[in-house]
């Protein structure tokens, strides 16, 4: 009996943790690509080779960026900073929205 319990939670753990790498897949693949700041004049291009390449009137900075979990980004700055980002990411009617929390503090 005990056996079975723990062989059913973990198996209810491998389920949850392929949904969550299908979860961070899925971001993924919605994450690449430039979006535009739609407050300034600023881009944000994420690159499937894990760039996180800013474009601010201009002047251009080239971090790095990992995705932790659905809602959860890792950037790593050029001078080597590690902040943690939360996103949520939105569709709308005729393409996706990226709210993410205050990226100018980094400036």
């Amino acid at each position: 009996m005990i056996a079975q319990i723990q062989k059913e939670k973990e198996l209810i753990e491998i389920e949850e943790s392929e949904k969550e790498q299908s979860k961070k897949q899925e971001i993924a693949e919605i994450l690449v690509g430039i979006w535009e700041c739609s407050s300034i004049n600023h881009t944000v291009e994420f690159t499937v080779d894990g760039k996180h390449i800013h474009n601010i009137s201009d002047d251009i900075y080239t971090w790095e960026y990992e995705i932790i979990d659905s809602n959860t980004l890792k950037i790593t700055t050029d001078d080597g900073k590690v902040l943690t980002k939360v996103f949520e990411v939105r569709e709308t009617d005729v393409n996706f929205q990226i709210k993410l929390d205050n990226i100018f503090k980094l400036f």
